[in-house]
């Protein structure tokens, strides 16, 4: 027989139009000589390809029976990948009990965010391609020996019996969302706690300044500019960031807990640094951006002659 047929269950709502859809926009590009027909029954459709052969039509598409059943696979993992992909990360969340409905939606939202990232994990399963490129490769395997002709591919069933590459793949996706939610529920509850330092603490100090003369270095100043000495500051409230680049900045952050200025002024002209927003998160309203004022340019000032006089 030169037909297949691909069924698929009316659950999600119009997946089965989709489907069909997909397979008729494709039609004279990817799916030469082909015939198509659409069939409901109750609870499924039925999407019935014919091949008539021929050699006939424009495009890069199969001319043969033999490059028919990988054509085919292309248009169905585009699909899969376009409209199928979120339904079955959602079922594989639902088997982890630890999280609540709200957060399985924060988490899909995170695997959101890593389809618009080539290599979210760093041991890609095909060599260096874009992750779309990747997951496209990954279910062509998966689908290789589920279209011939003559066969009927029941498409819920592939999901939940065949999906073996692809389906490694959204696990590994789902498990790199997952932490990186959890990475950032901690994080919150951080800031959360190191804001509850700044308000039971009494002020020592009614203004200081941060200088950041760029990179990880900065200056913590009084409200004369005179340098505060942070050796000899009672850091009761130390704070340590995960990652060891962050030495002087947690510094920066423990001395600031321990003074608690009224005021805090940040000199800076990168305001979207990791530390910067950080330290606004921590001290709210008591912070305050300034990219270029007196103070800042009788600091910054020798730090440019230095560096245009530097190799």
């Amino acid at each position: 027989m030169k037909s297949l047929a691909i069924r698929v269950s009316d659950h999600p709502a119009l997946q089965s139009q989709k489907l069909h859809d997909r397979m008729t926009a494709s039609m004279g590009t990817v799916l030469l000589n082909t015939a198509l027909e659409f069939r409901r029954y109750p609870g499924y459709s039925e999407v019935i390809l014919e091949f008539f052969g021929g050699g006939k039509g424009l495009g890069k598409g199969a001319k043969s029976l033999q490059e028919w059943p990988e054509a085919i696979g292309s248009v169905l993992a585009d699909f899969i990948v376009d409209e199928c992909e979120e339904e079955l990360l959602r079922r594989l969340i639902r088997k982890d009990k630890r999280y609540s409905e709200g957060e399985r939606e924060e988490i899909l939202a995170y695997c959101r965010q890593l389809e618009e990232v080539s290599d979210f994990a760093p041991a890609a399963s095909v060599e260096a391609s874009p992750g779309r490129s990747r997951k496209r490769s990954l279910l062509l395997q998966d689908l290789e020996d589920c279209l011939r002709p003559g066969a009927t591919l029941d498409l819920d069933g592939f999901f939940r019996f065949r999906l073996k590459q692809y389906g490694a793949e959204l696990k590994e996706m789902l498990e790199y969302a997952s932490d990186e939610y959890l990475m950032d529920q901690q994080y919150k509850e951080f800031i959360s706690l190191l804001r509850y330092f700044v308000y039971v603490q009494d002020s020592k100090m009614p203004l200081a300044h941060i200088i950041h003369q760029g990179g990880h270095n900065f200056l913590l100043l009084d409200s004369e500019l005179n340098p505060i000495d942070t050796e000899k500051l009672d850091t009761t409230y130390r704070v340590e960031f995960m990652d060891k680049d962050y030495n002087l900045e947690d510094m920066i952050v423990s001395s600031l807990l321990t003074i608690a200025p009224e005021r805090i002024c940040i000199h800076t002209r990168e305001p979207e640094l990791p530390v910067i927003k950080t330290l606004a998160q921590i001290f709210e309203n008591r912070t305050e951006i300034c990219e270029l004022c007196r103070s800042c340019e009788s600091i910054s000032a020798p730090l440019e002659q230095q560096d245009k006089l530097s190799p």
